[in-house]
């Protein structure tokens, strides 16, 4: 009978704290957090600039930046992202729908890497009973491919891209939309990323916001933005989540 006894108990433990741990979700933005697409997005502008004639060098502030190039891209990243084509000779209004194609079609065969060790932290989560989500601006299609490719999609019970709302990141839509679908609560949920505008999102929706330095976001910039946590590295993330 005791045997039987402290088995019950066990299960009915387990099951207390999945439910717990069930209402509080974890949101992960995509580029630049889950994954490293700088490699990846300066390629696309080099792909753009060389089909459509368009100049991947832009001069701000005296100083000239080679936008083909990772470590120019990340060092003038700007918010919000739609502003970088129009640095290289886009209209934004009117090239939209070509841009969008064209992104699409190429970031499909040319999905960007895990960044090394989030696939750890992903599992560690959800074996921890936490509701994961991920929140990003980037397209549907480009979207689930990466996650596909990596083996995650079926970690996270809710997936909210650009096309899922009206309102993007800055504002709260993107986040309030996932936890409605992943049913958890605003307290005790986090969202983290690596630019300013997730930083403000999180803090608009009324969750806790991790900046990461390793992504577009320069660690001063993420700064500013006064995030809960700032990550610096993959273990200093691990230590702010407790795993």
């Amino acid at each position: 009978e005791n045997r039987i006894l402290k088995k019950y108990l066990k299960v009915k433990f387990y099951q207390e704290w999945r439910n717990f741990m069930g209402s509080k979700a974890i949101l992960f933005d995509l580029d630049g957090t889950l994954v490293d697409s700088s490699e990846t997005l300066s390629s696309f502008v080099g792909y753009l600039c060389e089909k459509y004639a368009k100049q991947n060098v832009v001069r701000i502030n005296g100083k000239n930046y080679d936008l083909a190039k990772p470590k120019d891209l990340k060092a003038i990243f700007p918010e919000p992202y739609y502003q970088f084509y129009e640095l290289i000779g886009f209209n934004w209004v009117r090239d939209k729908l070509l841009i969008k194609w064209e992104f699409n079609k190429f970031l499909m065969g040319n999905i960007a890497p895990l960044i090394l060790g989030m696939d750890g932290i992903v599992e560690k989560l959800f074996l921890a009973g936490y509701k994961l989500g991920v929140v990003t601006s980037s397209t549907q299609p480009v979207t689930f491919a990466t996650l596909v490719q990596h083996g995650l999609k079926n970690r996270f019970g809710s997936i909210i891209c650009e096309e899922d709302v009206e309102n993007p990141k800055p504002h709260p839509e993107p986040i309030i939309k996932c936890l409605a679908e992943l049913e958890a609560d605003k307290e005790g949920s986090i969202y983290w990323g690596d630019l300013p505008g997730d930083i403000e999102c999180a803090k608009a929706a009324g969750v806790r916001s991790i900046a990461v330095t390793w992504g577009f976001g320069t660690r001063q910039r993420l700064a500013t933005a006064e995030p809960h946590e700032l990550a610096t590295d993959i273990e200093s993330l691990e230590r702010i989540l407790g795993l």
